[in-house]
């Protein structure tokens, strides 16, 4: 009579160890990309949540033809300082640098402006205040 022995043998054992090894890197991998994406959207979002609060800024003053005004928002992010001189704002622990600049002083006045970060780089948006 003859048995019939029903165990794994080494190689089966190591090529189904080798495939859940993979499997589970892969859906790390998967989970850390995601991670890196939501990260990155988020601080896109908060870059362009900036670009109203620059506009309300800006409102009030009146335009120099080619001068480029930096922006340094206080805690609130509702009241601004202007200046001549590039300043950093720190949010969130990412810098940013906001400028705007006049590119014509007709009746209507068109300001281009630019919010820098690294993580961002450049983002430009265009103000048309009547």
């Amino acid at each position: 009579m003859i048995k019939n022995n029903n165990w794994f043998t080494i190689l089966e054992i190591i090529v189904a160890t080798s495939i859940l090894t993979i499997s589970v890197f892969w859906v790390y991998k998967l989970i850390s990309e995601n991670n890196k994406i939501i990260n990155n959207s988020n601080i896109y979002l908060n870059t362009t949540i900036l670009i109203p609060s620059i506009e309300n800024c800006i409102k009030n003053i009146e335009p120099s033809l080619g001068t480029k005004y930096y922006f340094d928002f206080w805690i609130n992010y509702q009241e601004c300082n202007i200046s001549n001189t590039q300043t950093i704002n720190t949010i969130d622990n990412i810098e940013y640098t906001m400028s705007a600049e006049w590119t014509n002083t007709a009746i209507w006045k068109l300001r281009e402006i630019s919010i820098y970060s690294d993580n961002t780089w450049e983002i430009k948006s265009n103000f048309v205040q009547k």
